[in-house]
């Protein structure tokens, strides 16, 4: 099976696109009740979850959508010193078996001063997360596996946890996390990355999802050990799911929609619908539609285990901008709040 982003056949604006070629405990097991109070005892209570707004593009789907993108985005590529050319690569192939059994999610969090109010929000809504997709999904051995990072210089460049099927667990590593550092604008994405590459990743039977979520684009020169990390993934058959934050320019816009391109996945990006954070930038996409972070990312997750697109359900959209169907854009591209 293949999972629901695409097929990762078509062209992006890189120099290069080399190819390169334990049974989890189950929720709730190790430190029960006492670990979840713990836990939610570092969240903030007055956050709720389902508060984040964020819309999505498919660029394997809209192969020619992509390539309007690329134009727009010159000048980033160019700040990242990527030649202004568009090398073909293939597609990723089949990621897990048909009906996986097991699932396993990377989160990769910014976690740079910038990311503040919205990380805060994140660990509320990550945690609403991982608690749907344990209920939804029961019958599949669910993993969850956390990596923070920031900047050379900073407190840590790279702080890994690797995976657990312990809920309680990871929520309480989530919560423990706070954003500060950073500085200049690009972050250490290329060490975020390698260390996900890293990670106990299971074969077989098994849905390999990463998100990672962040407002800034690796170092210039570091965009090519990024590319590479992103590969060793791809290699892995982990589907890279990117979610834009606020402060997003074109430099981590065209990094992240690369990343998901290369991995068969989808852009997500936070929008200012839900009021929080510093403005977001406008993706440069002619149509999406906005909805729930958190139902979003769960239907992510659905794709990869189903191996079909899954597409939104109309309860938790918000608004759409321009037209489209199936994940490719049609004219006009005209925003309109959607019949509730």
């Amino acid at each position: 099976g293949r999972g629901g982003g695409g097929t990762g056949e078509g062209t992006i604006g890189l120099r290069h696109a080399s190819a390169r070629g334990g049974p989890s405990a189950g929720y709730g097991a190790g430190k029960g009740e006492a670990r979840r109070e713990e836990a939610r005892g570092r969240y903030d209570r007055s956050i709720q979850a389902r508060t984040l707004t964020a819309g999505t593009v498919d660029d394997n789907a809209d192969p020619k959508g992509y390539e309007e993108a690329l134009a727009k985005l010159a000048d980033a590529r160019a700040g990242l010193g990527i030649a202004d050319k568009l090398w073909t690569i293939p597609g990723p192939g089949p990621r897990h078996a048909a009906g996986p059994r097991a699932l396993d999610v990377a989160l990769v969090i910014d976690t740079t001063g910038s990311m503040g109010d919205e990380l805060e929000y994140l660990k509320v809504e990550i945690r609403d997360i991982a608690e749907a997709i344990a209920h939804h999904f029961p019958n599949v051995d669910q993993r969850y596996a956390l990596v923070v990072y920031r900047d050379d210089g900073d407190q840590y460049v790279t702080r890994t946890f690797d995976f657990t099927g312990d809920l309680d667990a990871f929520q309480a590593d989530l919560a423990d996390q706070s954003a500060n550092g950073g500085g200049d604008y690009p972050e250490a994405m290329d060490k975020a990355m390698e260390a996900t590459a890293k990670l106990s990743w299971r074969g077989g039977e098994t849905a390999r999802v990463t998100f990672l979520v962040a407002d800034a684009p690796p170092h210039a020169n570091d965009f090519d050990d990024t590319l590479d990390a992103v590969d060793d993934l791809r290699a892995k058959g982990v589907a890279v799911y990117p979610v834009a934050s606020s402060g997003v320019a074109g430099e981590a816009e065209f990094m992240m929609r690369a990343a998901a391109m290369l991995t068969g996945a989808q852009y997500l990006f936070l929008t200012d619908d839900s009021g929080v954070g510093n403005p977001h930038a406008e993706p440069h996409i002619p149509c999406y539609t906005v909805e729930q972070l958190a139902p979003l990312m769960v239907r992510a997750v659905r794709s990869e285990l189903s191996g079909k697109r899954v597409e939104a359900e109309q309860q938790f959209s918000i608004r759409t901008v321009g037209q489209g169907q199936g994940g490719v854009c049609e004219a006009p591209r005209k925003s309109a709040k959607l019949a509730r």
